[in-house]
């Protein structure tokens, strides 16, 4: 699974972002980036979860 998608797991059962971030290894302000993004285009962890990583 991508760092992406664990940030957003982690962000939908309520874990804080600073805690993402040391968990999945990233900075806060990717943690940030992905969460916006996420909220943005309105999509469910399911759908991202069905999405594939390929470009």
């Amino acid at each position: 699974m991508s760092k992406v998608r664990f940030v957003l797991q982690y962000y939908t059962e309520g874990v804080s972002k600073q805690s993402i971030s040391k968990r999945v290894e990233v900075s806060r302000n990717t943690v940030k980036k992905y969460v916006q993004q996420f909220i943005a285009l309105g999509l469910t962890l399911e759908q991202i979860n069905a999405m594939t990583d390929s470009a």
